[in-house]
Formats: structure tokens, sequence, C-alpha cells
């Protein structure tokens, strides 16, 4: 098997002390390729490494792969014997509110369905409206907020659902959190 990189001789130490010398590897930051397939390799052996300098060097196998192919060989993820071991990272992920989502890797296909509490959903949109504009548009705006609340659940909401749309559009920030409820009401 034609190994990537320069070759060099390691010793292989197994975790019961018994040594394999003389193994032709090719060493980079984290991984060593062995060729062949003859070698019993297990997580936890470890390999020796004498540098140019004659100081040694000792790698800790953390995992391994065999790879069939073209008479065989290993690649194995090592660590530096003494070198940290790399930190376990812990996500922590608050998800609040309502229909809040959560996706990894993963499309969301998932449908709101709003309970509404109709009073308090027309009172908030109210309230919303009444803390940012005033006079003859609060007013003009006011009107349609009561007369959609008293189409709801007739034939007449989608109309009214509309009106109210076209006069509040310059003011979308502030309908834009109540646009799923009202949607909802759309369905019903």
């Amino acid at each position: 098997m034609n190994i990537p990189g320069p070759k060099e001789e390691i010793t292989l130490i197994k975790k019961n002390g018994d040594k394999v010398e003389k193994i032709q590897a090719a060493i980079q930051r984290g991984k060593i390729y062995i060729g062949g397939s003859s070698l019993i390799i297990e997580r936890g052996d470890k390999f020796l490494r004498i540098l140019p300098n004659g100081m040694e060097e000792t790698h800790l196998i953390e995992d391994y792969d065999f790879y069939s192919e073209m008479g065989g060989h290993y690649e194995i993820t090592v660590r530096k014997e003494g070198a940290p071991a790399p930190a376990k990272t812990n996500n922590i992920y608050n998800i609040t509110g309502p229909n809040t989502r959560f996706n990894i890797a993963s499309q969301d296909n998932s449908t709101n369905v709003i309970n509404v509490n109709t009073p308090e959903l027309f009172r908030e949109i109210r309230k919303a409206f009444s803390e940012t504009i005033s006079g003859r548009e609060l007013d003009i705006i006011s009107g349609k907020i009561e007369e959609l609340e008293k189409a709801q659940g007739t034939k007449t909401f989608l109309g009214k659902y509309q009106e109210f749309i076209a006069i509040a559009a310059n003011h979308m920030t502030l309908i834009a959190p109540f646009l799923p409820a009202l949607t909802q009401m759309l369905k019903l």
C-alpha cells in the first residue's frame, strides 16, 4: 500500500507492554498511516517515534480505521502523549417563546397551530398601535382592528383582514408579531 508522505520507523507499544518494532509509517499531525494488515492495533496502544535529534515522542492511539483496498492500510488518529486532550464542546441552546424551532442540518417542515385567545390578541394589537401612533391615523387603524375582530369566524374575515393589512402596511414592524395568529384565523 502506498501510504501518504515520507516514511519512518516507529515502534508500537501495546497496553500490556509488548513491542512491535521497525514499523514503516507516515506521520502527520494527529494521524499515522501504516500499510499492511498483519498489525493488531487497539485504542490505548502507543507509538514510539525517535526524532532525528534523538528525542523520543510518544503518540497515544485514540481511534483507527482499516482500509482493505490495495493490500490494506491503517489510518490512525493519535494524540501526542502529554498533550491535553481536546476539550469537549457542550452547546447549550435556550429555546423560548411560542413556535420556536431547533433544527440542525435539517429542513423545517412543521406547521404552526396557534391557540388564539382572541380578546387578548386584539387587545395586544390595539396596545402596539396606541403606543406608537396617534391622531387620525390611529383612529383609522383602530376602526379596522374593530372590524377585523367582529368579522372573525365569518366569511367576511378575509376581506377585513386584507383591509387591515393595507391600512397598517406602513407599520409592518408593529403588526409582524401578530401575523401568525391572524393568518391562522383565516383557516378557521
